[in-house]
């Protein structure tokens, strides 16, 4: 089963073990935990200051897979 590597930019947001790696069977079941994770971070959080983003990037043993990204940009 492969091994997925799950990081939190930027890296302030949460220290590097605070989201432990995992075996899942492949990249679809990857982006099932990280979309889960990621939403309970966000709902956890007590506010994101404007004009920044978080992004959680995963990876395998191979490099980088994809992203997921949130983040809160001022309107006017």
């Amino acid at each position: 089963m492969p091994y997925y590597n799950f990081r939190l930019k930027p890296d302030e947001v949460l220290p590097h073990d605070a989201i432990e790696d995992v075996h899942l069977p492949d990249a679809e079941a990857a982006m099932k935990e990280a979309t889960r994770t990621f939403g309970e971070l966000i709902r956890d959080m007590e506010g994101l200051p404007f004009d920044s983003e978080w992004r959680m990037e995963v990876a395998d043993e191979e490099g980088p897979i994809f992203a997921l990204s949130f983040g809160a940009k001022p309107m006017r």
